[in-house]
């Protein structure tokens, strides 16, 4: 969520003693999620039950406003860990204290941006100018910009005067990647409709939509759809997403997810916001799920807005995935009758594989996140500027999420 778990994969092979994470008590991280053998600390920011009240947009302004005051805090958290730099992810509110660190240490202060974090819902509409006056001077003060896709790294250096370098969310370094598709995936359907599958929550409007369209559909063809996530039945049914055709199949690991896409489903469905309200985020961010989908060799169907990323990067990748623009129901009942052709779902799910593992693989990523750390420059024993992770020597970067 949020960048969470592209830091946590391109962290996962970074030497131990040299890491430490801090981490503000409002949204803490799960125990059994956290990187083994890094030490991790937790600051205070406030009362996390503002965060879901009425004033939660005005409770998010005052975190910003008074990130910098936290940074002593931080600082007597440190203990004897010596930090030779500083990275934060830009969500939420614990990047402006990041920041603050790195001046008053004086260390290089490294961003990563997932996702838009100042034209959302998650502030009041009178603080955002403010807000995005204060992320340009962090945006600048960073010694490296790491953005989640071209969109972003374009309308960044457009908005906030400094170039970023473009790392797409990455696959754990042990990820386990398929060869070519399943063998059934280019059989007939012998009388069944497709069995589409999503991965993943369901939060914004515009995207449960997008979700409860294509359930409409698949029903209507004599397909079935499988919800894969933290998606609770009464939730879904109020939302529409209910019927004999929808299977609701929790949360798995990462591996078994996989393996249960490969033996059950034919198409991948990556659905992306129509709210007017977030249109910036759905614009320049990018559905880390594709990262994973990828990965198993079925064909992908991207529902969404002209203008966002996923469509964009279909557009860019020519026969990685099939699109669907908008939210018109004929348009969607379409792309998935293309998907009934045996020939066409193979064709699309090779082309996500070589596509995916181009741009997605731990190794990318890590080589990306190497040049910046380092500044493109090299350095003999080093793993960061030889983008190995095994060598002991690397800086020891501080954490702050």
């Amino acid at each position: 969520m949020h960048g969470a778990l592209l830091l946590y994969r391109l962290l996962e092979k970074y030497p131990t003693d040299r890491l430490m994470v801090i981490e503000g008590n409002i949204f803490p991280s799960n125990p059994g999620r956290r990187l083994p053998g890094v030490p991790y600390q937790t600051f205070r920011q406030g009362w996390p039950r503002l965060q879901r009240t009425q004033f939660s947009r005005i409770f998010a302004a005052g975190q910003i406003f008074s990130g910098p005051w936290k940074a002593s805090q931080v600082e007597r958290l440190l203990g004897r860990f010596q930090p030779e730099a500083v990275l934060t992810v830009t969500y939420y509110y614990a990047w402006r204290t990041a920041a603050a660190l790195a001046r008053r240490r004086r260390l290089p202060l490294h961003l990563v941006h997932h996702d838009e974090c100042i034209e959302t819902p998650l502030l009041p509409g009178w603080a955002k100018p403010w807000v995005h006056r204060i992320f340009g001077k962090v945006y600048r003060q960073a010694a490296s910009r790491f953005c989640v896709s071209p969109q972003m790294a374009e309308y960044y250096e457009r908005r906030y005067g400094a170039p970023g370098d473009v790392m797409y969310p990455s696959r754990g370094a042990d990820a386990q990647v398929f060869a070519g598709p399943p063998p059934r995936l280019g059989e007939e359907q012998k009388g069944r409709g497709l069995t589409v599958a999503f991965g993943g929550t369901i939060g914004a409007p515009g995207q449960r939509r997008q979700v409860t369209l294509v359930c409409d559909a698949v029903g209507t063809m004599g397909g079935t759809i499988h919800l894969f996530g933290p998606l609770e039945a009464a939730q879904c049914h109020a939302h529409g997403l209910a019927g004999a055709h929808v299977q609701l199949r929790g949360t798995l690991s990462s591996e078994a997810f996989k393996d249960c896409l490969r033996r059950e489903a034919d198409v991948l469905l990556v659905p992306m916001n129509m709210d007017p309200g977030d249109a910036m985020n759905a614009r320049i961010s990018f559905p880390s799920k594709l990262v994973d989908y990828t990965a198993v060799g079925l064909p992908l169907l991207i529902i969404g807005p002209e203008y966002c990323s996923a469509v964009q990067w279909a557009r860019e990748n020519d026969g990685v995935a099939e699109v669907a623009v908008g939210d018109d129901p004929a348009a969607i009942r379409a792309a998935l009758e293309r998907l009934q052709s045996p020939a066409r779902r193979i064709q699309l799910a090779e082309t996500a594989l070589r596509t995916g593992e181009k741009m997605f693989s731990y190794q990318a990523a890590w080589t990306r996140f190497c040049k910046g750390l380092t500044g493109g420059k090299a350095a003999r024993g080093n793993p960061v500027a030889k983008a190995s992770p095994t060598v002991q020597r690397a800086p020891s970067p501080l954490a702050v999420d």
